[in-house]
């Protein structure tokens, strides 16, 4: 799950694992994954979480700068 939190001076994203349903706290540790281009991306832990059943995924770093770069900056958590 990927969230977007207004502090009132900045807003951070916050992504939570679909495996553990706790905070991925670097987007470095972080995938986001499809099953199919139609599919809702899951977001998880790299390699702890991750069932690697999904046939796409991206790092999540990547993902939300793409997101960013579409509907405008993000603050960082």
């Amino acid at each position: 799950m990927i969230e977007i939190v207004d502090t009132g001076s900045k807003y951070l994203t916050v992504v939570s694992c679909d495996t553990c349903h706790r905070p991925i706290k670097s987007e470095l540790r972080g995938i986001v994954a499809w099953e199919n281009e139609s599919g809702s991306p899951r977001f998880y832990h790299k390699g702890a979480c991750d069932p690697h059943s999904e046939t796409l995924s991206l790092e999540l770093g990547m993902f939300l700068d793409m997101v960013a770069r579409t509907y405008g900056a993000r603050g960082r958590s």
